[in-house]
């Protein structure tokens, strides 16, 4: 069985996702092989390849198509010999041969190491490039948790989420990464929110970075603090995610 682990990551929870799911359908054909090719196992992973094709490929072909992605043809080649590929095993089904499974595990396999991690990372590089990045900073698990499920729909619509737990990391990804969009805490070990505003606004002078502090500090002086430190927003908690979207939505138009 094949176990995930980062290595295979190419950096976009939404198309890792969709790689996790290719793992589980060749660990499928693994089962179906050492229940000496099981018929209902075998058809379980052609329905399986053949919905993975549909959903996956139509995701990676309008991105490709949306990014000008340089090998776009080379990439839909090798779709298309996957589809053929998918074809071809519903025909030996037909005819009960069942031991066509090796042919496709081999071919999983071979898919799963080329594809992803050859011509998938040479997109998400292209990607990478061209896609805004919303940097989540908040110490607390449960609402990171939250805030990156709100912002779900984003992320399949191809912007980054980037996440810090504390000031310092959050510097250092601005640094690298150029978020458009900061949802950043204030009370953070480490370094708080407000120094981390400070540093944006006012040393690094990076002004085009939109800060949109969320906090439980929610005095009217924190909140005059906060944007004279040059915040361009600021949202108490607890949380209020219609909110959120509002300003996410009008950050990034």
């Amino acid at each position: 069985m094949i176990q995930w682990n980062d290595k295979y990551s190419v950096g976009i929870s939404i198309i890792d996702k969709k790689h996790k799911k290719l793992i589980d359908i060749i660990n499928l054909a693994i089962v179906s092989k050492e229940q000496n090719y099981n018929s209902e196992k075998t058809k379980e992973v052609l329905n399986e390849m053949v919905e993975y094709k549909y959903k996956q490929f139509t995701i990676e072909d309008t991105g490709m198509l949306k990014f000008n992605f340089s090998e776009y043809q080379l990439h839909r080649n090798e779709l298309l010999s996957f589809m053929d590929s998918t074809t071809e095993s519903y025909k030996d089904l037909a005819m009960d041969n069942y031991s066509l499974i090796n042919e496709t595990l081999e071919f999983l396999k071979k898919w799963f190491v080329n594809h992803i991690q050859e011509t998938d990372k040479k997109y998400i590089n292209n990607i990478v490039e061209k896609t805004p990045n919303i940097l989540i900073v908040d110490d607390e698990p449960g609402m990171m948790t939250l805030l990156r499920e709100t912002l779900e729909e984003y992320e399949d619509n191809g912007v980054g989420l980037l996440t810090a737990e504390n000031g310092k990391e959050a510097l250092g990804i601005i640094k690298t990464k150029n978020p458009e969009l900061v949802i950043l805490d204030v009370m953070m070990p480490v370094m708080n929110g407000f120094e981390v505003c400070d540093i944006i606004k006012n040393e690094l002078r990076l002004k085009n970075i939109y800060i949109l502090i969320h906090s439980a500090k929610n005095q009217s002086l924190d909140i005059q603090y906060g944007k004279e430190l040059g915040a361009d927003s600021y949202m108490t908690k607890p949380f209020n995610p219609d909110k959120l979207v509002e300003v996410v939505s009008k950050v990034l138009r």
